[in-house]
């Protein structure tokens, strides 16, 4: 975690774009003249603003994310050291794996870049934890039913999906109490439907603050029923790239999961809790919806195998099964074998990012790009460190139009505001000098993205009367963009 405290994503400064201008307009802003709902997490963006009255580092989310890793961290290992010991090894293998997953090197690069995902995974945990105390009794008092329409609120409020988990806390209780009499009566489901009404309250105050349910994000990564492949695809690719986190997490769900069903207490709401990554990932193919993240999904196996490690402490039947305690404890010593191996790729990867970080840090790209009109798919960094305007080639940040085009509609939008500088790959280089002149501008610097990958290399272009100033705040000998062209072109 230290010798990652500079790897922040390009995404986590978008979120402190955000928050910068919502600490100084107080509304939801990218350029800070319109408002616009290409954040994605309108609850981090606003503890990020709150946050920006005791520092204004670039490392903030870093700093953020890296709490609430440890919470999450210290929530989980707090359930294992309290486990109780009558119950069986399988409880004690899956928690302590859990909790290996958690502090793999892959975790630390999805925990700790910046993003929200540690604050999702534990209100995640919270939310199951509350869901199944509740499973298990008869009556709700008052104050549990408020801290359910709380959490429920949060965690929309957090990331509208997250209404999907609400919905499934609402549908377990609904189910775990099917057998008591009189559960067909309004008012025995209105008593189970807390989550429900708590994620109705924020959907509501998000229509509210931003015109809109759903976030500029989600419509520019959806591609409706003409794109139905991209969402196995992508899923397959990012959970394969996170490793541990991503391979590592859906493992312990699918062991936990044949555990409840082998302990015999497999009820309809621990069905229910199992099904979450199922309906998530049909719903993103019915909309066509890319996945580029691991921590779109991760969410939905730490719910399922929480419920599962609850459901196997607190079952009657409790009976000791070596084959199912010795798969698990497989898993336990395959997790602790790839260590070693991923922490060589994550060192790789991390490494890179920091660099990029302390780069874009050490230079001073605002005096000459501040205000000026820039041409990116990346936006975080450039847009952050130059407090430029910026056109943005995946729709996220500009408004609800530019997230409904395609990427070619996009491109020409662009080139018809006639930019000053882009900051892009070699081929997205290419692509736009089809509809840019680039022949005269200037390569002012370079910076490599880690991923698996590979670099992932940017390229920041400058226009020809930006160039002198802009290729003398990075320390970058200037070359010609037309080279840059050719290479990507052949």
């Amino acid at each position: 975690m230290y010798l990652s405290r500079y790897a922040v994503q390009d995404d986590a400064l978008i979120h402190l774009r955000y928050a910068n201008f919502l600490h100084s307009l107080h509304f939801i802003t990218f350029d800070g003249v319109r408002s616009s709902y290409g954040e994605s997490s309108l609850l981090y963006v606003a503890i990020l603003a709150l946050l920006r009255s005791v520092t204004v580092s670039p490392l903030l989310p870093h700093a953020v994310s890296s709490f609430f890793h440890l919470v999450l961290f210290a929530m989980c290992s707090l359930t294992f050291l309290r486990a109780d010991r009558r119950s069986s090894s399988r409880v004690h293998f899956l928690l302590l794996a859990l909790v290996v997953v958690l502090v793999a090197p892959s975790a630390i690069r999805w925990l700790d870049d910046g993003m929200e995902t540690g604050l999702v995974l534990s209100m995640i945990a919270v939310l199951v934890w509350q869901a199944h105390r509740l499973s298990l009794r008869t009556r709700v008092t008052a104050l549990n039913y408020c801290f359910s329409v709380l959490l429920g609120f949060l965690l929309v409020f957090l990331r509208i999906e997250l209404a999907v988990a609400a919905v499934f806390a609402s549908l377990i209780l609904v189910l775990a109490r099917k057998n008591e009499p009189g559960w067909r009566n309004l008012s025995s489901w209105i008593s189970c439907l807390h989550f429900v009404l708590g994620a109705i309250a924020a959907a509501c105050a998000i229509r509210l603050l931003t015109h809109s349910f759903v976030p500029d994000t989600a419509v520019a990564k959806s591609h409706g029923y003409e794109g139905l492949i991209f969402p196995l695809r992508s899923a397959a690719i990012v959970l394969g790239g996170a490793l541990l986190f991503g391979l590592g997490m859906m493992s312990l769900w699918l062991v936990s999961a044949v555990m409840v069903w082998r302990d015999g207490c497999l009820r309809m709401a621990s069905i229910a809790a199992n099904a979450l990554f199922p309906v998530v990932l049909g719903v993103a193919v019915l909309r066509g919806q890319e996945i580029q993240g691991a921590r779109h999904l991760v969410w939905c196996f730490f719910f399922s195998i929480c419920w599962n490690i609850f459901e196997l402490g607190h079952s009657a039947r409790s009976p000791h099964t070596p084959r199912v305690s010795r798969a698990s404890a497989i898993l336990l010593v395959i997790c602790i074998a790839v260590m070693p191996f991923e922490s060589h790729v994550m060192y790789r990867v991390l490494r890179t990012r920091s660099n990029t970080m302390k780069t874009f840090m050490s230079e001073n790209l605002q005096l000459p790009l501040q205000g000026s009109l820039g041409v990116a798919r990346d936006v975080g960094y450039i847009s952050y460190f130059t407090q430029g305007r910026i056109c943005d080639l995946a729709g996220l940040v500009n408004g609800r139009i530019a997230a409904s085009m395609n990427n070619d509609q996009r491109l020409e939008a662009c080139a018809r505001l006639r930019p000053s500088f882009a900051f892009v790959t070699a081929g997205q280089a290419y692509a736009i000098a089809q509809v840019i002149e680039l022949s005269e501008w200037k390569v002012c610097g370079k910076y490599d993205f880690g991923n698996l990958r590979g670099p992932d290399r940017h390229f920041l272009l400058v226009s020809p009367e930006l160039a002198a100033a802009t290729c003398m705040a990075t320390g970058f000998t200037p070359s010609p963009a037309s080279t840059l062209m050719i290479e990507s072109g052949s």
